[in-house]
């Protein structure tokens, strides 16, 4: 999904079998692709390592932050 800046999107994400409550993480980002994700890539390198795949090219790295989706009760 292509976002563009002050675009609101409505998502609706499944809740987990079994969960009487839930939140998460949602990734307003855009993805980084080439030359462009270097940044992204050395930062992620430098946090976690090569445990994360941060040099491989089947990974993708998001621009935006991560924002918590409200808690919902079933």
């Amino acid at each position: 999904m292509d976002l563009q800046p002050h675009h609101a999107e409505t998502f609706e994400l499944p809740f987990p079998a079994g969960a009487g409550r839930w939140h998460g993480l949602v990734n307003v980002g855009q993805p980084k692709k080439g030359v462009a994700s270097l940044p992204l890539r050395i930062e992620s390198f430098l946090h976690y390592g090569f445990s994360n795949g941060a040099f491989s090219p089947k990974v993708t790295f998001l621009d935006g932050r991560l924002i918590a989706t409200p808690e919902v009760e079933e």
